[in-house]
């Protein structure tokens, strides 16, 4: 009878915690990293898991133009030469690069960090289908004319859903990082200027990796109004050069838009945040690493606005730090390494569970991470086991 009981209790213990909330995709997380290197897709879903938001998600202004004294405003008022928003509020994209390109000197008060992305799931290409619509209804030309000039009655603006051919629908992802973080972005982030690629910087190491960023979704009306997250002020990825292993090691930045060109898109401080995902067998002991990489001014008490009412959030001050979440009677721990510890409430982390997985017996959640920066904040975040 005591048997009984004891049995009953394990399995009301851990039924309790085998939510339906988790996504199916959490499922992924547990494939090793060479096969989701030969998915883009798979790597599309999983780097969809990961959710950002920002303060100023909504904006009032659909349109903003460059600041070249009045010469900037002049073409904006009279030739229409500005970016128009497709969306009042900031649009996440997931996809995967087919091309990067970087202005190794500064244009005006521009030095871009900029993407060319296609999509493999049809939820984004819902959303680059809603640029190009845009686009056709405007059937704007460039002032360059020659090879710059559109074709409005072909694809990407007229669709045949039988010979659709995703590459044409590419968004063009847009960043000018702040100047003073250009050189150690560059070493330690992503590539900022020419000595480094995507294929060579040793963050990402893929010519045409899977990225998600977040940002304003406009028109580029300077050209021909071709769809642009512009500025995109979150980006994020999953390196997965490591073929054999099955840790999952996410690079992440928050950034304000350093050119003077959308000062009513992309306001500073910069308060965002981020909920990275997490599936750990519950077998072995879980880790979470997470290293600062370039870390701008932190807005002391600015992080506090998407913690959750009584969440318990913490700092990053830590150099070792033992976390425990709710599994059966004892719970389950998470081991938290910093090696970088920051003496700032503007960041705070806290953990969300989603519940236990039997199918391949893990515990599944987010890290979530809150920030307020005066410029930038990039991390890389390691889940592993032991």
């Amino acid at each position: 009878m005591r048997i009984v009981i004891v049995l009953l209790s394990f399995v009301l213990n851990n039924t309790l915690y085998a939510q339906t909330s988790i996504p199916a995709d959490f499922e992924l997380i547990r494939l090793s990293n060479g096969e989701i290197r030969l998915n883009d897709t798979i790597n599309e879903h999983l780097i969809d898991l990961v959710s950002v938001s920002v303060h100023d998600s909504i904006i009032t202004k659909k349109k903003q133009h460059h600041r070249l004294f009045l010469v900037g405003w002049a073409i904006h008022a009279f030739g229409g030469y500005n970016w128009r928003a497709i969306d009042l509020k900031k649009q996440k994209i997931v996809g995967t690069v087919e091309r990067s390109s970087r202005s190794n000197e500064e244009q005006f008060s521009e030095h871009d960090v900029n993407f060319d992305v296609y999509f493999n799931t049809q939820k984004y290409l819902q959303t680059a289908f809603r640029g190009y619509d845009r686009s056709a209804e405007i059937k704007r030309q460039d002032i360059r004319r020659g090879k710059h000039l559109k074709n409005y009655t072909i694809a990407p603006y007229k669709r045949d859903s039988a010979t659709l051919d995703k590459f044409l629908y590419r968004i063009h992802a847009e960043l000018t990082p702040p100047d003073a973080f250009r050189q150690q972005l560059n070493l330690l982030f992503y590539p900022v200027y020419h000595n480094q690629s995507l294929a060579t910087h040793p963050n990402i190491e893929d010519p045409k990796p899977s990225i998600g960023f977040y940002g304003l979704y406009c028109t580029d009306c300077n050209h021909s109004c071709s769809p642009e997250l512009h500025p995109y002020e979150w980006i994020w990825w999953l390196k997965t050069t490591d073929s054999l292993s099955a840790d999952k090691q996410w690079f992440a930045g928050l950034f304000h838009e350093s050119s003077n060109r959308f000062p009513d898109w992309s306001t500073s401080p910069k308060i965002g945040t981020i909920a990275i995902p997490f599936s750990f067998d519950i077998t072995k002991s879980a880790i979470i690493d997470l290293q600062p990489l370039c870390v701008g001014e932190l807005i002391e008490n600015g992080a506090f606005s998407f913690v959750p009412l009584g969440e318990y959030s913490f700092t990053l001050n830590f150099s070792e730090k033992q976390i425990n979440i709710p599994f059966g009677k004892q719970g389950y721990n998470i081991t938290l390494r910093n090696a970088t510890p920051l003496q700032s409430n503007g960041l705070q982390c806290w953990i969300e569970t989603l519940g236990y997985n039997p199918k391949n017996k893990t515990i599944n959640g987010y890290i979530h991470l809150s920030i307020a920066t005066r410029s930038l904040f990039t991390f890389n975040a390691k889940m592993s086991e032991q």
